[in-house]
């Protein structure tokens, strides 16, 4: 065979849903992963004195998030739980009563390692568990080499997720389960998954989410999710169970929490006050000491993911929307456009001080106060948006039954500009790099501890919730691999 016949062949493979070279390069692609957050975390960097370069974990959100990983340690090595904290945590030092504290498997880790390190292997657990996600959607969904490049690149290393980590967001590790969430959606919107077992799957991955600590990302999702349900009715009584089930799951943390954890009145903020902030936080790279508007720093805003990437997501859905409208008709495969309305309801949420009436509400429990930063529900109106397009892109190429070399060599090229893109913002957010611009001294203190006290009505709400959600969990298993075994049939 020629070159030329090779190099023709090598490039329909890249667009072929058929072709196995998927997963060689979606491969390639999680190992520069790898090494960009081992890169961000100074692994194997060295110094100006030569020495190890390691973060010091000791500005911005670093210092607050450590110290509850420091109590959680403290207590795991006593084999106890860490009910009370020498530190406060949103006025209160009943850890297991704040939602935002994670408690999870992996952290038998702080049993062998220190926090520092922790940090790092959470990250990378998590990264990696992101990945099986993306394969598992990519694997659904007969997504090609090119689409499932893109799919991996602006989901792994948006503004978003890179902004939020490298501040010290620890539990928005959380984000990395949104794969296993937008899986569930398409395969409800295109009505291939029962209800029961989407209630079923669907509590698991918002316990998940949860479980990290990331309420507001589990709101998010909630949100969005029960949005979806309402454009497919056959499957909202599904997405409420699920959204039931992850709360029962999670009992023993939120039992405390609606009994002793008042909700400290903090500030409410606005989102996005006008399209032309849009436009800065996807198209545009800054680093942290961006302000360009708005009182709150720029990750509370970021979302980029270039103008390469920002031009192709709206060509894309602007083109099949022209043609599902005022074209001709686009036929069988679409059915994921069905999401396009809630991804719009997630915008408006993120848009100035739309949620502004409804946090005011005197409603119980305050939970309606949880987010007080509605820039964050952007989130859920770019992740599922990052998801659609990569579908339809493949939709599209699956139409053409005979493909020309410049339709996948121009894939290429514009996925290699993306990857570009995407690549010199995400080194701007170094960890180690941006302690080194933070003029104000570390706030890393002492280590923070779990303290001994009177067995009280609090530490009873925790045990209580856990013998409940043990339970509840030992039924979610066996009602899940009932229900897995007669989807699989």
């Amino acid at each position: 065979m020629s070159i030329k016949s090779r190099t023709y062949s090598l490039l329909n493979a890249s667009a072929s849903s058929e072709s196995n070279l998927r997963w060689g390069v979606l491969g390639t692609l999680y190992i520069l992963g790898i090494l960009y957050w081992m890169h961000s975390f100074g692994v194997f960097s060295v110094g100006v004195d030569g020495g190890a370069l390691r973060p010091e974990y000791g500005h911005l959100d670093w210092p607050r998030n450590l110290q509850v990983l420091e109590v959680i340690k403290d207590a795991f090595q006593r084999f106890e739980l860490p009910y009370v904290s020498s530190m406060e945590l949103l006025e209160t030092n009943q850890l297991l009563a704040i939602p935002e504290v994670p408690i999870t498997p992996q952290q038998i880790l702080l049993l062998f390692v220190s926090v520092d390190s922790y940090v790092i292997a959470n990250a990378m657990l998590m990264y990696s568990v992101g990945f099986i996600g993306l394969v598992l959607f990519i694997r659904r969904f007969r997504l090609s080499a090119v689409s499932a490049a893109l799919l991996f690149s602006l989901f792994m290393f948006n503004g978003h997720v890179i902004s939020h980590l490298a501040i010290g967001h620890t539990m928005w590790v959380a984000y990395y389960l949104l794969p296993f969430l937008m899986y569930l959606i398409f395969r409800m919107v295109d009505r291939s998954i029962p209800p029961q077992l989407l209630a079923l799957l669907m509590g698991g991955v918002f316990f998940g989410i949860l479980a990290q600590g990331a309420l507001h990302i589990f709101v998010f999702a909630m949100v969005f999710s029960l949005a979806v349900g309402v454009m497919r009715r056959s499957h909202l009584i599904a997405v409420i169970g699920g959204v039931l089930i992850a709360l029962i799951l999670d009992l023993f943390r939120l039992l405390p929490s609606i009994i002793h954890f008042d909700f400290p009145g903090l500030a409410r903020f606005d989102g996005y006050s006008s399209p032309f902030h849009y436009v800065d936080a996807l198209l545009l790279s800054h680093d942290f000491t961006h302000t360009s508007f708005g009182v709150l720093k720029w990750w509370e805003y970021d979302s980029f993911i270039g103008i390469s990437g920002t031009l192709l997501m709206i060509g894309v859905l602007g083109y099949v929307l022209y043609r599902r409208y005022f074209g001709r008709a686009l036929g069988n495969g679409f059915e994921s456009l069905a999401i396009l309305p809630p991804i719009f309801f997630l915008f408006l949420l993120s848009f100035g001080g739309v949620t502004g009436v409804f946090y005011d509400l005197e409603l119980p429990l305050d939970l309606n106060r949880t987010e007080r930063v509605p820039s964050r529900f952007f989130l859920m109106a770019l992740v599922p948006t990052i998801f659609l397009t990569t579908v339809i892109i493949q939709r599209l190429l699956d139409r053409r039954r005979r493909l020309s070399v410049d339709l996948p060599l121009g894939g290429i090229l514009g996925l290699g500009v993306v990857l570009f893109e995407l690549g010199r913002h995400a080194l701007k957010w170094r960890i180690v790099d941006i302690e080194s611009k933070v003029v104000y001294p570390s706030e890393r203190g002492a280590g923070a501890f779990a303290v001994e006290t009177a067995r009280d009505s609090y530490q009873t709400s925790v045990e209580i919730g856990l013998v409940i959600s043990a339970i509840a969990i030992f039924a979610w298993i066996i009602y899940l691999a009932r229900f897995t075994q007669m989807d699989r049939r």
